[in-house]
């Protein structure tokens, strides 16, 4: 299961929810990005509000991925 915080959780619950049946974080930011490519962007080409939301979900499930590899390469 991908590691995130709840608020991510729950916006991926509400948009994205096939995302937090993945276990693979590629896959998963695969989807994130597919998804404010097509949803994520205003008529003026900058993000909409959903689309600052989906970019802060991303940030927060690659951070998340990194702090995982960081701690099993510690092992």
């Amino acid at each position: 299961m991908l590691d995130c915080s709840d608020k991510s959780k729950k916006f991926l619950l509400d948009n994205i929810p096939e995302v937090l049946t993945l276990d693979n974080i590629g896959q998963a930011l695969d989807k994130v990005y597919d998804w404010i490519d097509m949803n994520g962007f205003g008529l003026d080409g900058m993000y909409n509000a959903k689309g600052k939301e989906a970019q802060a979900v991303y940030d927060d499930l690659m951070s998340s991925s990194q702090d995982d590899q960081i701690a099993s390469d510690a092992l």
